[in-house]
């Protein structure tokens, strides 16, 4: 997001500097085109504002907004991955169990077979 926010700048800054000025309306309604549907909520709550914000609003508004979804995601996976755990743990301890114990047995046949050969 931030990447994204400063190429914004960058833009705006070129434009400017030759000589092509871009306002502050333009400048946010670009910035907000830009957004994935994630933050559509946030989106609409900066176009909803009666009164103008800065671009340093926006921007604050837009990180936050990207810490909290990446505080969202962060949980759903680790509670995806802990019931995941939950559901995956007694058939994977089984199937290990089962794998072991064949190894054991093809182990012994295997030398019980060579101390009958020699």
């Amino acid at each position: 997001m931030l990447e994204f926010l400063l190429w914004m700048k960058a833009l705006v800054y070129l434009l400017t500097s030759i000589g092509d000025s871009v306002s502050l309306q333009e400048h946010i309604d670009v910035i907000l085109e830009g957004l994935p549907k994630d933050y559509s909520s946030v989106i609409l709550v900066i176009k909803s504002k009666l009164d103008p914000l800065s671009i340093k609003e926006v921007e604050t508004l837009l990180l936050t907004h990207k810490m909290c979804l990446k505080k969202f995601l962060k949980k759903l996976f680790s509670d995806f991955a802990t019931i995941n755990l939950i559901e995956t743990s007694p058939r994977s301890t089984i199937a290990q169990n089962q794998l072991n114990s064949t190894s054991v047995q093809v182990h012994i046949t295997q030398n019980f077979e060579v101390e009958n050969q020699g």
